[in-house]
């Protein structure tokens, strides 16, 4: 079976009903060139039975204990196949089930691919926009979502996330890549 183009890896800890949200998202999207990995830190809720109900949807799956976030994004990225990984993590969720078709049928070019997010906290929904054009000085006060397609390589060459990190690992990640070592991006 060839490598997908794309390796959707979503990271969970106790969240559920976040994760039925987002593997329904995933799995609803017109766009298959992708694979699921899912990376759960022992959750002691019914996550797993969630990642379950969705079968051999999920090319990978694992609960067990990790040292933190970026330790379990490390493990998802371990696991990849895919020209590109999309850190989707439970209770994100792809805006339409085009998402992905309508990102994948542009002339994707770059090393990170950025995005607009929409921010629902439940109460409001937020567009953070991002510009067309990064500058270094945006690093100083936003970085990049960390739903951006990320070329699985950069990985490889520059590093993965760093796990003395608590917070912030994902921002450590893009200056590295982005402000030291002038990656491509693409809006």
């Amino acid at each position: 079976m060839p490598a997908p183009v794309l390796s959707i890896i979503t990271i969970n800890r106790n969240n559920a009903a976040g994760l039925k949200l987002t593997l329904a998202s995933i799995f609803a999207q017109s766009f298959r060139n992708f694979e699921s990995i899912i990376i759960d830190g022992a959750s002691t809720d019914n996550s797993m039975k969630v990642v379950n109900s969705f079968g051999k949807k999920v090319r990978y799956k694992i609960s067990e204990r990790d040292n933190g976030i970026y330790d379990a994004m490390n493990k998802g990225i371990a696991k990849a196949r895919g020209k590109y990984c999309l850190f989707l993590n439970s209770g994100d969720f792809l805006f339409s089930k085009d998402t992905l078709k309508n990102t994948f049928s542009r002339d994707l070019h770059a090393e990170i691919i950025y995005f607009d997010v929409l921010i629902d906290s439940g109460e409001s929904k937020v567009l953070g926009k991002m510009p067309v054009v990064l500058y270094d000085s945006l690093f100083v006060e936003h970085e990049i979502w960390h739903q951006a397609l990320i070329q699985r390589d950069l990985f490889e060459r520059f590093g993965a996330y760093n796990t003395s990190y608590r917070l912030l690992g994902d921002y450590e990640f893009y200056l590295r890549t982005i402000v030291k070592h002038r990656v491509s991006t693409q809006y």
